[in-house]
């Protein structure tokens, strides 16, 4: 997730390097907020979990969805242009298979606090509809769109950024070794590198 986040970043960039620092920003200090927000929050219940377990999950699950618009737009908008088609496909391409990180972090996330396995997929497929159901106006509206476009994708960065940081990391590090999770963390980042070129 953290290797994607920097992925959105540099697919924002020719839109606007500024808008995208901006939405960076903006990103993690809003999750930072709604942290804080639901930390105050005494009766949270969420996907059949009560108290920190459900707040911090849904914490993971909002901000899986928010980030999802950012990317939605980023679809819409790549079909349009002089590589249009092409262009299209190999973003979509890309921000489907970063999904499935995505996905897996939810799920697991969700599993660990002993959800069933069906509403762990159920609520990782749910963070994505937000992409499907913004790529097509982004498209139609692209000029619109476009324009928003660096700030959404900073925006979609700086919250996963947060997340993996704040939340993720600690979290892996309970599990398992410091060799480990950095071993992992940086095959990760590696491979999707690798697919970006």
């Amino acid at each position: 997730m953290l290797a994607a986040s920097f992925d959105l970043i540099h697919e924002g960039e020719p839109y606007g390097g500024g808008y995208v620092i901006a939405g960076v920003c903006v990103g993690a200090l809003f999750i930072a907020f709604m942290q804080r927000a639901l930390h105050d929050c005494e009766d949270v219940n969420f996907a059949s979990l009560e108290g920190a377990d459900a707040r911090k999950t849904l914490l993971m699950v909002g901000i899986m969805t928010a980030h999802s618009l950012g990317e939605g737009s980023g679809v819409g908008v790549s079909f349009s242009g002089a590589k249009g088609w092409a262009q299209g496909q190999l973003v979509t391409l890309a921000i489907g298979v970063h999904n499935i990180p995505e996905g897996m972090a939810v799920a697991t996330v969700l599993a660990a606090r002993g959800v069933p396995a069906w509403k762990c997929a159920v609520w990782a497929i749910f963070t994505s509809l937000p992409q499907p159901l913004l790529a097509v106006p982004a498209f139609m509206f692209v000029e619109a769109f476009q324009a928003m476009l660096p700030f959404g994708m900073g925006f979609a960065a700086g919250c996963m950024i947060w997340i993996v940081i704040a939340e993720l990391l600690p979290d892996a590090l309970k599990g398992a070794s410091a060799e480990t999770v950095a071993t992992a963390a940086t095959v990760s980042a590696g491979a999707l590198e690798g697919f970006r070129m």
